[in-house]
């Protein structure tokens, strides 16, 4: 236990956490940069309960994400606010039909950055007749894979058309596991579809399918899953896009993304995410299953809608959900 801003929160060592939030201190001033999980003010704030934090050189400090964001169903969003809430909304979506689906070919070298097929451009097609209703999502989010990328031109054509902006982000990508999850360069990427923002993918190189290659070698020298058996880092990519989110002006964004990252995030640290038979058939080693914790959390009595955001996604699928960021 120490003590910041007159306030007593629990100290952690080093290795406890793999993952967390920097809190960058100034003087006797304390601000961390997660809102969701703690908040420090140097003039008469609070503190939410205990707060576990890890030191570290240059003055910075990581927070353990120890609370998990709020869903709820939509028609609760006018409510929520009226309460003062901080709430937004946010459309999920799987991206069409790609070639590596069809036949479920995910390590051919054929199908890198897998493209999306004519059936795949069909559905985006009709994923538009849905979208173009949706007047006031103010921003869209896509990752930076082909596939996903085609999804979010050819189905939000409506809010392309009206200026909102399309935004490439890495940490809404597919769970990088074969080499379909492999991105091009961004420059390849960016040159075919200018109306998206790519700026925020800061390396031209994949750097996630480079850092699994390394741990792991190509993918003639090893076929199996990679990201989907780091848990913890799918949880941190999902984690990553709800702050970024939350610091967004915007309060309604579509988000084209995959099935894989949608179904671990949804479900990481619920009820039988421990033992996934294709993954973990005996389960995640003890030291993951401790530093497990849910991205998002459900309102126990709203059953049926978390069973209808946990399950398995089809192509051109989108769920919509709001997001409460502060309780």
């Amino acid at each position: 236990n120490a003590s910041v801003c007159g306030r007593r929160i629990s100290l952690g060592p080093l290795s406890r956490w793999q993952t967390g939030y920097r809190c960058v201190r100034h003087g006797q001033e304390a601000q961390v940069l997660n809102r969701e999980y703690a908040r420090l003010r140097t003039v008469g704030g609070h503190v939410p309960g205990r707060v576990h934090v890890q030191a570290s050189v240059g003055g910075k400090i990581k927070v353990n994400p120890s609370i998990a964001l709020g869903l709820r169903p939509l028609e609760e969003l006018a409510g929520l606010r009226a309460q003062g809430v901080s709430a937004k909304v946010v459309h999920f979506v799987r991206h069409g039909e790609g070639t590596h689906n069809v036949g479920e070919d995910y390590q051919s070298p054929t199908q890198l950055d897998a493209r999306l097929t004519e059936v795949g451009e069909q559905q985006c097609a009709l994923l538009a007749e849905r979208t173009e209703v949706l007047t006031t999502v103010d921003l869209v989010v896509t990752s930076p894979l082909t596939r996903c990328v085609q999804t979010a031109v050819l189905g939000f054509p409506g809010q392309l058309t009206a200026g909102v902006p399309f935004v490439a982000l890495e940490c809404v990508r597919e769970c990088c596991n074969s080499i379909c999850d492999c991105r091009r360069p961004i420059t390849d990427i960016a040159a075919e579809f200018r109306m998206v923002d790519f700026s925020h993918c800061t390396d031209n190189e994949d750097p996630l399918w480079g850092m699994y290659e390394a741990k792991y070698g190509s993918q003639e020298d090893f076929s199996e899953h990679r990201e989907s058996a780091d848990p913890l880092h799918i949880a941190e990519r999902a984690r990553s896009f709800f702050r970024w989110f939350e610091e967004r002006p915007e309060q309604e964004v579509m988000v084209a993304s995959h099935s894989a990252f949608l179904w671990h995030f949804f479900n990481h640290a619920h009820s039988g995410y421990d033992r996934i038979p294709y993954i973990a058939p005996e389960g995640y080693d003890p030291e993951t299953r401790r530093a497990m914790v849910p991205v998002v959390n459900f309102d126990a009595e709203e059953k049926g809608f978390e069973e209808s955001i946990r399950g398995e996604w089809k192509n051109c699928e989108m769920r919509s959900m709001v997001v409460v960021y502060e309780q």
